[in-house]
């Protein structure tokens, strides 16, 4: 799958943005979510699944932020890989 150039979560464009975060941001980083001014960043560098699974990720993170769930990380990076193992093992999107 394409990453999107934006994405709609609860009524907000969010603009997403690929750029390698090795040179530009913090090292081991995937990708981020920035909820003031809605833009998710994805690591360029990373295989297909997982820009996809990155997506999901901040998705989530910008879900949990916007509707303040609080949601522990570790519940986040859990939804992430379970929701993605759901959608690409049932073929849910193409």
């Amino acid at each position: 799958m394409k990453l999107p150039k934006e994405i709609k979560i609860g009524g907000l464009v969010y603009k997403i943005e690929e750029k390698d975060l090795r040179i530009t941001e913090v090292e081991n980083n995937s990708g981020y979510c920035r909820v003031n001014d809605e833009k998710i960043v994805i690591n360029s560098e990373l295989t297909e699944n997982v820009k996809e699974s990155t997506l999901l990720h901040e998705i989530i993170e910008a879900i949990n932020f916007n509707h303040q769930l609080e949601l522990p990380h570790s519940t986040i990076m859990t939804l992430e890989a379970t929701l993605y193992q759901v959608i690409k093992d049932n073929k849910l999107f193409k």
